[in-house]
């Protein structure tokens, strides 16, 4: 079979898959119920950052809510779709824990189970989105291109305001602008992707447009 079937093939998953990691995402352990889904061996898996597992289709967001979560020691719970060693993907409800002892956080236990059928729709459709945030016809999306936009908008207008007095009071008021339209594309985008909540992917677990199919 080629690889490129194999990445088309989803993977029921009938276990809870469980794996440790270090405070790194180094994994040092991983049950067999994991080792058998995704074709790896203990020797192959331990050692590897948690990310291997990590399908491609996976949006930065939900990484980067990931480790703002476990940096601050608090647990993360998202819809999550794997990859395995062939190619093969899955998709799961995922929960990290920190695990202490003496008072310190010592590791991070990964516990994932199926993902029902509503939720794993509503995560496909809203990662979708944020993925197509990041192509070429969303590139006003990027920050650096805004930044580099602002500052070309900033010397146009600065140069103008030597010949014309009355542009130069849009000069000084470049500042106040562009402070006032990053916060409101902020605002935007966290209310149309996560409603209150501070991690986009719990919008899944919250907002899903299927709650029929979620019982």
């Amino acid at each position: 079979m080629g690889l490129a079937i194999q990445e088309q093939m989803e993977l029921e998953v009938a276990d809870e898959l469980i794996s440790v990691t270090d405070l790194d995402g180094v994994i040092t352990y991983a049950n067999d119920a994991l080792l058998n889904l995704t074709g790896y061996q203990m020797d192959e898996l331990v050692g590897e950052l948690v990310s291997v597992l990590e399908h491609e289709d996976m949006p930065k967001v939900a990484r980067v809510n990931l480790s703002k979560k476990l940096k601050q020691k608090r647990t993360w719970r998202g819809a999550a779709k794997k990859v395995c060693r062939d190619g093969g993907f899955f998709w799961v409800e995922e929960n990290v824990t920190p695990i202490y002892e003496n008072s310190r956080v010592v590791s991070f236990q990964y516990v994932a189970k199926p993902l029902k059928k509503g939720y794993k729709d509503a995560a496909i459709k809203l990662y979708a989105q944020l993925k197509e945030k990041k192509s070429a016809f969303y590139i006003v999306e990027n920050y650096y291109f805004r930044l580099a936009l602002y500052a070309l908008l900033t010397l146009i207008i600065y140069m103008f305001s030597l010949v014309s007095k009355s542009l130069a009071y849009f000069y000084t008021l470049m500042p106040i602008v562009i402070y006032l339209m990053e916060t409101k594309k902020a605002l935007t985008f966290f209310e149309s992707f996560s409603g209150n909540f501070d991690d986009v992917t719990r919008y899944i677990f919250s907002e899903s447009p299927d709650h029929d199919s979620l019982l």
